[in-house]
């Protein structure tokens, strides 16, 4: 995934929040507060309206502050890609997503301290409206936190692991994304008669992050399995999905609802199951490129006959990994140009600690998966292929091996 696209779930992710069960009711109520310190002044309400989505974006400052300290505490800043190849690492992770599917089951709560709770019930002093408003905001952003936890818990434990940089980001982004709707709403207040009416429908939108968070954890255990053959991860991804398409097709609707509704939820949980299940379940394609196991000796003796060598680092956990090699590399044109152009193919798995690429991948060139470097006959330098790259880059690397 581009930074760019992740960024934009992250964005996505914080809209969300604001229709947890614990957030949209009382927006109105915050709302109306705002309006009530402006004094009937338009501009006034715009500004504190302001510093109250300000006051949102505040507390996720302060999470990516606790971020940007752990990571320097424990030198992992520059570090990216090598605490996955630790397995109890990867199970780690796995069973602390787990936790977070079932917080938003609704298996347990973690709960605001009534102290903090009342701290937003204080009417301010008299040209104090922006701290209020700032206040209130922070104060929003905590009282979530009962909703929100699973949400702010993997992204948390998901930024300890990423740049420096892109984990800090990535929790601000989702403040700000909490913090959009209530920006909009003091430009624009007559869209808050127009916000969705609080229901059973939020309790079922944060269940149903659940069973995504699930297949998270699916694909994170499925990492541990050695070898190629991942079919045992599809079919217990599917099992996830097809839960979630039962609970679908009976907590969705119940005698209650209309015949016609009944039956469009659970014909479309049934459609979901079987298009699930014929992508999930069908059998991996055998590999087009007879991809050689990277062995330094060897690509040294191909470089020295003069052969351009093609070396794909790749991962059980790398996931954009996985992307490239269904997409670029399961293309018969690019099976065959590099035939044709007799490229050698080499393979470097980095999945585990001990991986003879490592040295090549972490010391020499510096980076980590997905990446794929072409070395061609009197190029001092390899031909660098970085994250998820498309067919035409690939073929245009090779027509300089001509």
């Amino acid at each position: 995934m581009t930074v760019v696209g992740g960024l934009s779930l992250a964005f996505l992710a914080g809209l969300i929040l604001n229709i947890m069960p614990c957030v949209l009711p009382v927006v109105p109520i915050r709302i109306l507060s705002i309006v009530q310190l402006a004094r009937e002044s338009r501009l006034r309400y715009i500004v504190l309206g302001l510093w109250f989505a300000a006051g949102i974006v505040l507390f996720f400052v302060a999470l990516a502050g606790i971020n940007v300290a752990l990571q320097l505490a424990a030198q992992r800043a520059f570090d990216w890609g090598r605490h996955f190849q630790s397995p109890p690492f990867r199970i780690a992770m796995a069973m602390v997503i787990v936790a977070m599917a079932v917080n938003l089951f609704g298996a347990f709560t973690v709960l605001v301290p009534s102290g903090v709770a009342r701290l937003g019930e204080r009417t301010p002093r008299r040209g104090r409206e922006d701290l209020a408003s700032l206040g209130m905001g922070l104060m929003m952003a905590i009282l979530a936190t009962p909703c929100s936890f699973a949400i702010l818990g993997t992204a948390f434990a998901w930024a300890q692991f990423q740049p420096l940089w892109l984990g800090s980001l990535g929790i601000v982004t989702i403040g700000l994304g909490m913090a959009a709707p209530h920006a909009l709403l003091t430009a624009l207040p007559k869209l808050v008669q127009r916000l969705p009416k609080p229901g059973r429908w939020m309790e079922l939108t944060k269940q149903s992050m659940g069973f995504i968070l699930l297949l998270v954890a699916v694909w994170l255990i499925g990492t541990l399995i050695p070898g190629e053959d991942k079919r045992a991860v599809w079919v217990a991804g599917y099992g996830v999905v097809l839960a979630f398409c039962l609970w679908m097709g009976g907590s969705w609707v119940d005698y209650t609802h209309t015949l016609t509704r009944r039956v469009m939820i659970r014909l479309t949980a049934m459609a979901l199951a079987v298009v699930c299940g014929f992508y999930m379940l069908r059998a991996p394609a055998p590999s087009l490129i007879r991809w050689q196991p990277y062995d330094a000796a060897q690509v040294a003796a191909a470089r020295s006959a003069g052969k351009p060598v093609l070396i794909k680092f790749t991962a059980s956990w790398c996931l954009s990994c996985q992307i490239v090699e269904r997409t670029t590399y399961a293309d018969p044109q690019v099976a065959r140009a590099l035939e044709l152009r007799g490229v050698v193919p080499v393979k470097a798995d980095v999945t585990s600690p001990d991986a003879p690429a490592n040295d090549l991948l972490y010391n020499h060139l510096r980076a980590s998966p997905p990446l794929s470097v072409l070395y061609l006959p009197g190029r001092e330098g390899p031909i660098r292929l970085v994250g998820k790259f498309d067919k035409q880059e690939l073929m245009d690397a090779m027509e300089k091996a001509k």
